[in-house]
């Protein structure tokens, strides 16, 4: 099913490593690129450690097998350097969503689930194009928080986007559903076979209306005939992902969780939608609100189907001045809130060089990063919390609690701790082990998790010799 995606010959030149992160991404992913005639041990290589099937998940960085989680990757990253590999592919344990990594120079790239789903969008239309298989009318669909570049990239081939679903591919079956059914979905008229993709920013892909779920092996087979077509033209997917950002404008998409635990972080998870809803903000970030999109509005989405159904639509965008789409909503399975982030610039256009590109692309993620902190601070606001903003470059995996720790508790005691030490009244040994005892309860590899706000702590103006002992203390994090 997922092979006859096949488009070319089978092979090619192109050079994969893969990592199923202790899950059974070997038996689908992997099986299928090996039966597209990539030979193991010379075009693919597992990360072998990482393919044993493991639920302690012990050779993953922060134990978190999440193809979302640029650190998850590391090991695999080490080896596609080691071998050459063109595209570094990893799967969650169930294998129902695909990250990775792509060669960049001479290094590797991240590539988001939003960067994925452009990519595989723009090829997948380009190559049925080619083979003279290409619908009149392509047939897209995403979720609400997806890049709407995958609408860009369609609505250029004449194509139709259903770009406004919640959150879980069963609103993806449920639209696929409805055109097998009826031929149509709201207003949009449409077959099976005009169907080209669905995807979901967290790394969900569905290529064929055969399978009615995410599934990485689909998405890895048509990545994999991606990169050897782009390998023997002496290119990469980040080139072609580029190319695509020039052709079709930048759209910097970003997601950021707050995890708050317990009852109590519950119920905050809880109020901040609540006074979100019942005030809403003229102003987030300093930038005017020019419109709400509130998906618990029953006049606008229905009647509320059941509490699940209610749970599903928790969900409230806003559009502010300056082109940002802001979306928060309540995760349904992790106790955090996530905030989803867009802003779509113009197209450069092809010609335009790769610094000319780059400077851009850092100016748009600038500002929506900034906006991002500014719209959490505002959010935290709403329950009582208030953090410097070097708080906000703590991962995101670490919970709030602990982030505001860091602030209050941790690096008082760790600056006076480090003066000691400047002082040579107490051994740089002894304060290492009371950073890592510290900060255990912040999740596994926790110097990691803090690092990049130690940097924005150090650009503040810190003590010169207590930032002497952090960079010692946190170089090999």
């Amino acid at each position: 099913m997922n092979l006859a995606l096949r488009l070319r010959k089978p092979g090619g030149a192109g050079k994969f490593v893969f990592t199923s992160l202790h899950g059974t991404g070997v038996d689908t992913v992997g099986r299928c690129l090996e039966e597209m005639g990539y030979a193991k041990g010379r075009q693919l290589f597992y990360v072998d450690k990482q393919c044993e099937i493991r639920s302690d998940f012990k050779h993953v960085t922060f134990r978190s097998p999440n193809p979302e989680v640029p650190e998850s990757l590391q090991m695999g990253i080490e080896l596609a350097s080691k071998v050459g590999g063109d595209l570094l592919l990893a799967t969650d344990p169930d294998a129902d969503r695909l990250g990775g990594a792509t060669r960049n120079g001479d290094g590797y790239a991240f590539l988001t689930g939003n960067e994925f789903a452009a990519i595989l969008a723009r090829y997948r239309l380009d190559a049925l194009e080619a083979a003279g298989r290409l619908p009149k009318r392509p047939l897209g669909i995403k979720t609400e928080v997806t890049t709407d570049l995958i609408r860009r990239l369609i609505e250029s081939r004449n194509g139709v986007v259903v770009g406004d679903l919640l959150v879980g591919f069963k609103y993806v079956a449920a639209v696929l559903g409805s055109l097998e059914r009826t031929g149509q979905y709201g207003d949009i008229r449409a077959s099976l076979d005009d169907f080209v993709l669905a995807a979901e920013e967290s790394h969900g892909f569905m290529l064929t209306p055969e399978v009615r779920d995410k599934d990485a092996a689909g998405a890895a087979v048509v990545l994999a005939e991606l990169t050897s077509e782009l390998a023997e033209r002496g290119e990469t997917v980040y080139d072609y992902l580029v190319d695509t950002y020039k052709r079709y404008g930048y759209h910097a998409n970003t997601v950021r969780s707050t995890v708050m635990q317990g009852a109590s972080g519950s119920a905050n998870i809880r109020k901040i939608q609540q006074l979100l809803r019942s005030g809403p903000p003229k102003e987030i970030g300093g930038r005017i609100v020019l419109g709400i999109n509130d998906y618990w509005d029953e006049v606008k989405y229905g009647p509320f189907l059941s509490e699940t159904d209610k749970s599903s639509r928790n969900l409230i965008s806003y559009t502010v001045e300056g082109g940002i789409k802001a979306t928060i909503r309540p995760s349904g399975t992790e106790p955090k809130n996530k905030l989803y982030l867009e802003l779509a610039a113009d197209p450069l256009g092809p010609d335009a060089s790769l610094s000319e590109f780059n400077e851009h692309r850092q100016a748009v993620d600038r500002e929506v990063k900034e906006f991002s902190n500014k719209f959490l601070a505002q959010m935290l606001a709403l329950i009582g919390v208030s953090v410097p903003d070097y708080a906000f470059e703590i991962s995101d995996l670490v919970p709030l609690q602990y982030k505001v720790d860091f602030c209050d508790r941790f690096l008082p005691e760790f600056r006076r701790r480090a003066g000691a030490v400047a002082e040579s009244s107490t051994s740089e040994r002894d304060l290492s082990t009371w950073v890592d005892e510290t900060l255990r309860p912040y999740g596994p590899d926790a110097r990691i998790l803090v690092q990049r706000a130690f940097q924005a702590y150090a650009a503040t103006g810190a003590e010169s010799d207590v930032l002497a002992v952090q960079r010692r203390l946190f170089a090999g994090s």
